[in-house]
């Protein structure tokens, strides 16, 4: 099994969730905004899983890239983001926790797919 899938499976596994409630909750349209303005991202293809958030520019680390979640709804970010175990994006509460905010923790390049660990966002629901 590919590692980055294996990963994903280990955190449906910790998070006592099927593949189908993980489905149902991500396509919940009820939750879900567009963005306030334009990023420089693009939704494509993913060779991850399904369709995903692309870089249209280059992306320093600690360079805010776009918001995840506004209050209670989630951004294309929010929803399109992929796992990987070595992600190249980390999500940080605002400091006033009406929002939930990505940053760049790796140089990100123009088509790089845009990637998140599931394993550490699971805390931001604890609004720490």
């Amino acid at each position: 099994m590919h590692h980055r899938m294996a990963s994903y499976l280990d955190f449906l596994k910790e998070m006592r969730m099927s593949e189908d409630q993980v489905w149902e909750i991500t396509t919940n349209p009820t939750d879900q905004i567009g963005f306030d303005k334009h990023y420089p991202l693009k939704l494509a293809a993913s060779s991850i899983h399904g369709v995903a958030l692309f870089s249209e520019r280059v992306f320093q680390p600690g360079d805010y890239v776009c918001p995840a979640r506004v209050l209670d709804k989630r951004t294309p970010a929010g929803r399109y983001m992929n796992h990987h175990p070595k992600a190249n994006t980390k999500m940080v509460w605002s400091e006033d926790h009406s929002s939930i905010n990505v940053y760049a923790t790796k140089v990100i390049q123009p088509g790089d797919e845009l990637t998140t660990d599931y394993f550490k966002n699971v805390n931001l629901k604890e609004r720490e």
